[in-house]
């Protein structure tokens, strides 16, 4: 029998100046339940990186996940960000996800020139 937890909610959406950056897709849904040992993936509306940061696992954190949880950062293409836990989620446990200023400040360096 598979456990899973509930992600109850999270930020959509962040401002960058006048541009706003916003998350369009995810691999789970708002408030839904999610493996364990899951990735959580957010696809935004539009290219936040430049392309040489795709590919490589960054410890910087671009959420805040409530309770805690440690784990990696990989931007996979320019627009998509996967946060891979580094142990398994507590099962029946409700996690709120925020996007924080760093998403926004890489936003920011890409946009605005």
């Amino acid at each position: 029998m598979k456990r899973f937890f509930y992600l109850i909610s999270f930020a959509f959406i962040l401002f960058s100046c006048s541009r706003h950056v916003e998350v369009v897709e995810t691999n789970f849904e708002n408030g839904g339940e999610i493996q364990l040992r899951q990735n959580l993936e957010f696809i935004f509306a539009d290219d936040i990186i430049e392309e040489d940061l795709v590919g490589s696992w960054d410890t910087l954190q671009y959420a805040e996940i409530t309770p805690h949880v440690d784990g990696q950062y990989r931007w996979e293409s320019p627009r998509k960000l996967v946060f891979s836990p580094s142990y398994k989620f507590e099962e029946n446990t409700d996690y709120t996800l925020e996007f924080n200023d760093e998403v926004r400040k890489i936003a920011t360096k890409k946009y605005i020139r």
